[in-house]
């Protein structure tokens, strides 16, 4: 009995800290230790109530592993889903999230607590036995292991997005498979009839599929993550594309506006001193200061950002043949370099030495390859993970700036680098020859 009851107390112990491994990204409610362990004495009781109960109805009593008869076998498999029901409330107790997201955490940590269950019995099999204090001891480092194992793999820098019915379908899904191999082994190891060779199978077999519930889990979420980024980067193109049109409106606005000022200025000569009209002059200037690039969209974005340059005492050079890039849509072409210069201007104005507060723009075509090199000094060293910089600012949508840039892209078969040392900071995009022709046919190669 004694082993039956350390056994027990093990395997919700075992449970509840990999279900805490997982849900490391949520969020813990107040006074979250003293609530989890009254979750944990809680469950064990419940636990032990259950198996009193048992052993009151059938004269039966509970032993924790080895072959047993039919009415065991079953109460076993009732047991261990109602402890792990229990430990997914206890979970929700703990931590203020989803009950969707928490119950595909806890399926994940069941299906690691399973698997580190079965290699200990292997390794204990052919060791110590699987008996006693040092089966535990081994049960316990496994369990320890694999905790640690999904950590890495699984858990770490990652969160899952709660986005309602797929969470919803990732848990259905992760709950079949644990009960479908949970039932499956209650049917094998309550069979006193079996050998050696098939324990040894029948562990392997738990094992593989525990570490696939795992696989599937983690390319399920990932899945989900990159049609999230898909669908946010989508829906900033969507914006920008309305953010164009008006910026293009603007633009012609003001060089009418710019014109018929000059006009006006012409007449009003007389009387007018010429410092004072000097002064007038050099106002208007930096409204008729239009870039011309040989692209209209390009025009519209340069002269754009040149005026927020103006503002924050940025210098903008630009060497730029916008025939080359005709091929790109407009819409994408004014969010490719609207994304990149605001970068590059958020960047360069938090530099305090103004005479390295400069932006260079370089497009041109060689051999039919056609570059952009954007380059920008900066404050501070940017972090760069997967290519690309990573940002610590909130917000729905932010840091999707340069997923988009890469995303379009990647639409017309180019290719996007950026590096960053020696305090400044560089995005180069390649397209090849063939970008228009890829364009034209959907994107595909």
């Amino acid at each position: 009995m004694l082993e039956t009851s350390v056994s027990l107390v093990l395997m919700i112990a075992e449970l509840m800290a990999a279900e805490c491994i997982f849900a490391l990204r949520l969020k813990r409610k107040s006074l979250f230790f003293l609530r989890l362990i009254g979750a944990f004495v809680v469950i064990l009781e419940a636990v032990f109530f259950m198996v009193l109960i048992f052993y009151r109805s059938t004269d039966i009593l509970f032993s924790y592993g080895g072959a047993s008869e039919w009415k065991e076998s079953l109460f076993k498999f009732f047991l261990y889903v109602t402890a792990f029901v229990m430990t997914i409330l206890g979970m929700k107790f703990c931590y203020d999230d989803s009950v969707w997201v928490i119950m595909f955490y806890c399926s994940g940590a069941y299906a690691t607590q399973h698997l580190a269950k079965n290699v200990a019995s292997l390794i204990s099999f052919f060791t110590v036995g699987e008996d006693g204090w040092a089966y535990w001891l081994i049960e316990a480092a496994m369990c320890a292991a694999a905790c640690a194992l999904a950590y890495f793999l699984f858990i770490r820098g990652r969160a899952l997005p709660d986005n309602g019915r797929s969470v919803r379908r990732k848990v259905i899904l992760s709950f079949v498979v644990i009960f479908v191999c949970v039932g499956l082994s209650r049917i094998t190891v309550d069979n006193a009839t079996r050998g050696v060779i098939s324990f040894i199978a029948e562990t392997i077999y738990s094992v593989v599929c525990c570490a696939l519930v795992l696989v599937v889990l983690s390319d399920i979420n990932k899945m989900d993550r990159m049609s999230d980024d898909l669908t946010a980067t989508r829906e900033i193109l969507d914006r920008e594309r309305e953010q164009y049109m008006l910026s293009k409106e603007k633009t012609e606005l003001i060089n009418m506006k710019y014109h018929d000022l000059k006009h006006m200025l012409g007449k009003l000569r007389e009387g007018w001193s010429d410092e004072q009209l000097l002064k007038i002059e050099d106002a208007l200037m930096v409204y008729g200061a239009s870039v011309r690039t040989g692209n209209d969209v390009l025009d519209v974005i340069l002269t754009d950002k040149s005026l927020l340059c103006e503002k924050n005492s940025i210098s903008l050079t630009c060497s730029c043949n916008g025939e080359t890039l005709a091929f790109m849509d407009e819409c994408d072409l004014y969010s490719l370099f609207g994304n990149a210069l605001s970068n590059a201007i958020e960047s360069a104005e938090k530099v305090e030495d103004k005479s390295r507060r400069s932006i260079v723009v370089d497009v041109r075509s060689v051999g039919g390859i056609i570059s952009i090199h954007i380059e920008n000094y900066y404050a501070e060293q940017p972090v760069i993970v997967d290519g690309l910089p990573v940002t610590d600012k909130s917000g729905p949508t932010h840091g999707y700036g340069m997923k988009s840039m890469e995303y379009i892209t990647r639409q017309y078969g180019g290719h996007m680098t950026v590096t960053a040392s020696g305090g400044r900071f560089c995005l180069d995009i390649i397209f090849p020859p063939s970008a228009g022709r890829r364009r034209k046919d959907g994107g595909k190669a």
